[in-house]
């Protein structure tokens, strides 16, 4: 299956921003996808990183989705990097972003924290 690129008019992540998860809201749950520029941009840096490909976390309806899932977000970004909080951090940190409302929904470290 064929990596999906970025569209033009989506937000590019780059080296000097976080690192970027795209969120998909479903009926039963979300599922959550490294962006592609972000993936390429792990390996460079930990060639050895083996993240998951995808997660699916399932909810009852959608009013549950930031309460069930907010907790589990740290652990999402580090099961599909492949890496450690402090090696993300090295990246720039990651962002969960909802492409459908163009919206960060949750940012480690949070905006205007230092980053390494």
């Amino acid at each position: 299956m064929a990596r999906r690129r970025p569209q033009k008019d989506e937000p590019q992540p780059n080296k000097d921003k976080p690192l970027r998860v795209w969120v998909g809201l479903d009926a039963d749950g979300s599922v959550y996808i490294l962006d592609p520029l972000s993936e390429d941009r792990v390996r460079e840096a930990f060639p050895e990183a083996r993240g998951m490909r995808k997660l699916f976390f399932g909810y009852k309806s959608k009013e549950e989705f930031e309460t069930l899932h907010g907790p589990l977000w740290p652990l999402a970004g580090k099961l599909l990097t492949g890496l450690t909080l402090d090696q993300i951090s090295q990246l720039g940190g990651v962002q969960f972003y909802l492409p459908p409302l163009e919206k960060v929904i949750w940012e480690w470290p949070p905006d205007g924290a230092t980053r390494s």
